[in-house]
C-alpha cells in the first residue's frame, strides 16, 4: 500500500513538473549564446560564418546604398559581443546579452537621403498581421555625404541616417515576414525575408555549440 503511494506521488511529481523549454531562433539555449559570444572573440573552435549566416541584410531598391539589416538574437549577441570585445576588452556573459537580445529583433534601416526632420516609417507584416516596432531609435545627427544614383548616373549631396527598431515577433517564425519602410523618394519598399533560414541556422548552431 505504502509502495503503491509512493509511486503515484512520483507520477504526480513528473506529470506536475513544468516542461523544458524547448530553444528556437527567437528563444536561444544558453549554450548557443555562448556560441555567439565566442565567436566574436574568435574561439578556435567557433565557426564564425555559422553566426554570421544569421543576419539578413539587403538593399532597398532606391538606386542607393540604403538597406536593411535584420538581425535575429544570435547575431544581436554576436554583435553585442563585438561591441563589448572593441569597448572594454572583455566578453559579456550568456544572460548580459540575453537581456539585450532575446525573444526580439534587431532591425537597422540605413537610408541615403535628403534631410530629413521626421520619423521615417517602419513596420513589419506577417501573414495579416502588422507589427509596429515596441521602440525606435531615429538618427537625428546624420553624416554628410554625396549620394551617388547609379540608374540616374548623377551625384549629389544628401545625408546617411541609421535609424534603429526593436521588434518582438508573436512566435519563431519559419515563413516570408514583409519588411515595409520608405526609400530615398519617400516612396514605400517592401523587402521579403523567409526566416526558415533563421529555423534551420539555429539547428545547426545548437549542433555544433555541443
Amino acid at each position: 500500500m505504502v509502495r503503491t503511494q509512493v509511486q503515484l506521488l512520483i507520477l504526480s511529481l513528473l506529470f506536475a513538473s513544468p516542461a523544458i523549454a524547448q530553444s528556437s531562433w527567437l528563444h536561444p539555449s544558453d549554450r548557443e549564446y555562448q556560441y555567439a559570444i565566442d565567436s566574436a572573440f574568435g574561439r578556435n573552435a567557433v565557426a564564425r560564418d555559422n553566426v554570421e549566416a544569421l543576419e539578413f541584410i539587403r538593399r532597398l531598391p532606391d538606386g542607393t546604398n540604403s538597406y536593411i539589416s535584420v538581425r535575429p538574437p544570435l547575431a544581436c549577441a554576436n554583435l553585442h559581443a563585438q561591441t563589448q570585445r572593441q569597448e572594454r576588452g572583455r566578453a559579456p556573459t550568456a544572460d548580459e546579452v540575453k537581456e539585450v537580445c532575446d525573444g526580439q529583433l534587431l532591425v537597422a534601416v540605413r537610408y541615403f537621403s535628403a534631410a530629413s526632420d521626421g520619423d521615417r516609417p517602419f513596420a513589419i507584416e506577417h501573414g495579416d498581421q502588422e507589427i509596429k516596432p515596441f521602440r525606435s531609435s531615429y538618427d537625428r545627427a546624420p553624416s554628410i555625404i554625396t549620394i551617388i544614383d547609379v540608374s540616374a548616373k548623377s551625384e549629389q549631396v544628401g545625408y546617411a541616417y541609421l535609424d534603429l527598431h526593436f521588434v518582438v515577433p508573436d512566435a519563431a517564425w519559419d515563413d516570408d515576414v514583409r519588411f515595409v519602410t520608405a526609400d530615398v523618394n519617400g516612396e514605400q519598399s517592401t523587402l521579403t525575408f523567409n526566416f526558415l533560414s533563421q529555423v534551420e541556422n539555429e539547428q545547426k548552431i545548437d549542433d555544433a555549440s555541443r
